[in-house]
């Protein structure tokens, strides 16, 4: 009888419903406290496979709110908590290290992008990350963000994400914060691994497209594929490098909408994003050319970095966004402007709205089956790292209060790039990302469901100035 009383009582505790973590528990000592930084264009990406391991019911989402950010809301800053599944339902990735049930919290930092995955990691230097504080975050409601925050803690990241490796993030790709490149050794303090391939596009605003449309002859307001317009890759690297300012010698837009001559307006990132580095690399070589070409900037436009300068009324004009969500706000404030246009990169795993599109480029739309195929090849390897000694050192001591968070981010930088992880991922979060040749057995077009739809055929090898290869 007490046998199955005691039966009765487990399963009754088995049973209780789960709640999510209050900002209280969210900061305790015994959550495990996972500090991440990085690319924007994997935000999402993290964000899902985060939550996939996640017990149900438990899951918080914070975002830094617009108020002290700017932007839009979780522009900046996320964060994620919740109790992870028991250990026989976590990803295989997890499992075996001790994970199961535990606390966490995910710190997502996205402010300036893919290189402040890298530097901060490289250099042990500290930077922002989302405060979780009563007094500073708003009520808990039901819907995503549950939480907004206004302020943030200096914290050096333990892991970082980028569009490409990280060697690729000096001279014009160095972030603003740090007056030197990396050395040799500093990059070689860093663990690597290739998470998936990331699909860029080029963006233009609703009025362009549909002007682009017209002047191509296809069905104009017409959302179908076979209506998509496309750019030339020449004439799109001479509008970003603003080598086609004057319309008066027929440059500008007329060389996209012939007699269009109002102002060309170029929405970019700033420099340490890797967005733009993959912009840059696809456009001018950077990088990798013994001459690379460069990007036009802010400060070449001659005006205020403002949005109120996105007009159809000047010459030229460079705006500079810190995350993708401000290049969508430039292509947003062509699309207000009275007859104007402008074009800037935008990567596919954020959906297209009524307000901004993606182009084709020289014909081939920016899809990941093309990509995956070796049609199209506006895409890049993205990386994530961390330091292998803070890391090494973590696992060696099992008091150290990083031990729990490293066997997670071990866990997480293979999750990350596998197939089956990806299918699980958001429609638009999918649409952006290839798994690598080498994350899944077989050939091409072979294997599980998730394989074939992610996997692809085609390389860099993790280096970004070798061109596309059949690798499978």
């Amino acid at each position: 009888m007490k046998f199955r009383t005691l039966t009765l009582a487990v399963l009754a505790t088995l049973a209780a419903p789960s709640f999510a973590l209050d900002i209280a528990t969210s900061n305790a000592a015994s959550t495990v406290k996972v500090y991440a930084s990085g690319a924007t264009a994997t935000r999402a990406i993290i964000g899902g496979m985060f939550t996939q391991n996640c017990a149900p019911g438990t899951l918080d989402v914070y975002y830094s709110d617009k108020t002290a950010f700017g932007g839009s809301d979780g522009d900046a800053h996320r964060v994620y908590t919740c109790t992870l599944q028991n250990e026989g339902a976590l990803d295989p990735e997890f499992q075996g290290k001790d994970l199961g049930g535990k606390n966490l919290a995910f710190f997502k930092s996205d402010e300036v992008g893919s290189a402040f995955g890298v530097y901060p990691i490289a250099t042990d230097s500290a930077i922002k990350m989302l405060q979780l504080e009563a007094a500073n975050c708003s009520a808990r409601v039901a819907t995503v963000p549950n939480y907004k925050c206004k302020t943030t803690i200096n914290q050096v990241p333990m892991v970082g994400t980028s569009d490409l490796e990280p060697k690729m993030f000096v001279g014009l790709n160095r972030p603003a914060d740090y007056l030197d490149d990396l050395s040799d050794d500093q990059l070689g303090s860093l663990s690597k691994q290739l998470m998936f391939q990331t699909v860029f596009a080029v963006a233009v605003n609703k009025r362009l497209y549909q002007a682009l449309q017209g002047a191509q002859g296809l069905s104009v307001g017409a959302a179908d594929e076979a209506n998509r317009p496309s750019v030339s890759r020449l004439i799109a690297g001479s509008l970003f490098r603003g080598e086609l300012q004057d319309p008066a010698s027929g440059a500008g837009w007329q060389s996209l909408v012939p007699g269009n001559t109002s102002q060309v307006n170029i929405c970019r990132r700033v420099a340490g994003s890797g967005t733009q580095a993959a912009a840059n690399l696809m456009f001018g070589g950077m990088g990798c050319a013994l001459a690379a070409q460069t990007p036009a900037n802010n400060e070449s436009s001659g005006l205020p970095n403002d949005l109120a300068n996105v007009s159809a009324t000047g010459n030229f004009f460079v705006y500079e966004g810190s995350g993708t969500g401000n290049v969508v706000n430039c292509l947003n404030a062509a699309e207000t402007a009275s007859g104007a246009f402008a074009i800037g990169h935008v990567s596919k795993e954020n959906a297209e709205s009524a307000t901004w599109k993606h182009v084709k480029l020289d014909g081939v739309s920016p899809h990941r089956d093309n990509l995956k195929a070796g049609k199209y090849d506006y895409a890049v390897e993205s990386t994530i790292q961390f330091s292998t000694a803070r890391h090494d050192a973590a696992l060696a001591d099992s008091g150290n209060p990083e031990n729990a968070a490293y066997k997670f981010v071990d866990g997480f930088v293979v999750a990350i790039g596998l197939p089956r992880n990806m299918a699980q991922l958001s429609a638009n979060v999918q649409a952006g990302v290839a798994a690598m040749p080498e994350s899944y057995a077989g050939a091409y077009g072979t294997g599980t469901a998730a394989e074939i739809t992610f996997g692809s055929r085609v390389s860099r090898g993790g280096d970004s100035c070798l061109g596309y290869y059949v690798a499978k």
